[in-house]
């Protein structure tokens, strides 16, 4: 049977679509353990709830790679999860709708990146934000599942966490 160049086009869309929907990095949901450094990013969002102001974040990175994970909060303000769509390759995106999907959140999000000087508007943030509460084991759990879902990495992967 022969198809029209279009409706093959779609069906491979369709295709890689339910592939990566079901199969993802290989490893389904279920088998996403703690990370090795899970007991120092569980100190780095107990040190984040306790200070003062919103400028602290904590970041979590593959250092190899570069790949990342960025957190806000403080004393006043709730976990906020930040994956920065740019920082993301095209099936890496696709694995991040899926899992926050899950997760309930829809997105990619997008907002406005304003001047500093000016105040208007220079560009467009792309990423998936969630906030999290005061559950620094939730925002764990969740950082495992970015780099074994979404950058499908081993839970026994080597991960560097900055406090700023």
């Amino acid at each position: 049977m022969n198809l029209h160049p279009a409706q093959a086009a779609g069906n491979a869309i369709r295709l890689c679509f339910w592939s990566l929907f079901l199969f993802g990095c290989g490893q389904e949901s279920s088998s996403t353990r703690p990370l090795g450094a899970a007991a120092e990013i569980h100190d780095a969002f107990g040190w984040l709830l306790r200070q003062e102001g919103n400028e602290a974040f904590v970041v979590i990175e593959e250092p190899r790679s570069g790949k990342f994970v960025q957190f806000a909060g403080s004393r006043e303000a709730p976990l906020l999860l930040d994956l920065p769509g740019q920082t993301l390759d095209p099936s890496e995106m696709d694995r991040a709708r899926v899992l926050f999907h899950k997760l309930g959140v829809e997105g990619p999000e997008e907002w406005d990146v304003h001047d500093p000087l000016t105040g208007k508007v220079a560009g467009k943030q792309v990423g998936f934000q969630m906030k999290l509460g005061r559950d620094p084991r939730r925002a764990a759990d969740i950082a495992s599942r970015v780099f074994q879902e979404v950058y499908c990495f081993s839970a026994d992967i080597k991960l560097h966490v900055s406090r700023h």
